[in-house]
């Protein structure tokens, strides 16, 4: 059925964010981030749970605002590779053009900021005399962000449904109903979409 197919793309980019968001490798390499002479152990490490990007800058109170701008920069990047590396992994599957314009959509990600700055904590800052540098680390919980990205993805997707996609939609589902041995059913083919997926996720 229409709906099961869109269902089970919308699932194969979701799972690819959350797998992709967890992989290190694609952080990008910002001045101040990485190796760090006397940096604690907390430094450029994730928590459980939650993705984290530190920075450092030199200074105390201006080195302080440089690398909390740098950690920012560097969790938003973090998030939106994430985001289009998912949507690269299931390009083959993008065949319909309601799922190539879901797909587009959702790569374009032009909240991050927005969210970094409701949902990110600062776990640790710090300032080292001895080296005349500021450390800081931020931190974003994955469900809540996997949480976001999935009402996010529902979203876009329903309002790319065409009226005729959503037609074509609905003739599949009864046609499938009067078949031998199917089960008939009267609720909306996206509702039943956006369950299945809130179940899986």
């Amino acid at each position: 059925m229409v709906e099961l197919v869109l269902m089970g793309v919308l699932n194969g980019i979701l799972e690819g964010f959350g797998r992709h968001l967890l992989q290190r490798h694609i952080l990008p390499q910002w001045e101040g981030h990485g190796a760090v002479i006397g940096a604690p152990d907390w430094y450029d490490r994730d928590q459980d749970n939650a993705i984290c990007a530190s920075a450092a800058a030199s200074g105390e109170l201006d080195g302080l605002e440089r690398a909390k701008g740098r950690a920012e920069q560097s969790l938003q990047e973090r998030i939106r590779r994430s985001i289009a590396l998912a949507v690269a992994d299931y390009q083959q599957q993008l065949q319909s053009p309601a799922t190539q314009r879901i797909a587009v959509r959702f790569e374009d990600e032009t909240a991050l900021q927005q969210l970094i700055w409701r949902d990110g904590v600062w776990q640790n800052r710090l300032y080292q005399p001895r080296q005349r540098q500021t450390l800081v680390r931020l931190c974003i919980d994955t469900d809540r962000l996997q949480q976001v990205q999935r009402t996010r993805l529902l979203a876009i997707a329903e309002e790319e449904l065409t009226q005729s996609e959503r037609r074509a939609l609905d003739e599949l589902d009864r046609a499938v109903d009067d078949l031998p041995g199917s089960r008939s059913t009267n609720a909306d083919p996206f509702s039943e979409l956006q369950r299945q997926m809130e179940r899986n996720f």
